[in-house]
């Protein structure tokens, strides 16, 4: 049972040097609570205050100081806002400003 570990972004430079394959998809805030008990450890690098308190409303979450590199087993979640306000900062969010991405090493 790998991490679930969720991310504003996906930098790939953290995967290690070589080769690497990753599968992506979709996922809807409905499918987060399963996501949750089907992992060993929910972690966020996430410091955007309105985004950790909407995915908190789903996930139990732990904030990470430490960054760590991915391995086989560790599946990603990436929160993206819809239309990113540059220079601006969102004091609350709904569902409907985000999108989700469910990344995994194969």
């Amino acid at each position: 049972m790998g991490r679930l570990v969720i991310l504003n972004a996906l930098p790939l430079n953290a995967f290690g040097a070589g080769e690497f394959m990753l599968r992506v998809r979709r996922v809807g805030f409905g499918e987060l609570p399963a996501l949750a008990g089907a992992h060993g450890s929910v972690i966020h690098y996430v410091r955007h205050r309105a985004t950790v308190s909407l995915l908190s409303k789903y996930l139990p979450l732990n904030p990470s100081l430490n960054p760590d590199k991915y391995e086989v087993g560790d599946t990603l979640l990436v929160v993206v806002l819809k239309s990113p306000q540059r220079g601006q900062e969102v004091d609350t969010l709904t569902e409907g400003d985000v999108e989700l991405f469910l990344v995994s090493l194969v």
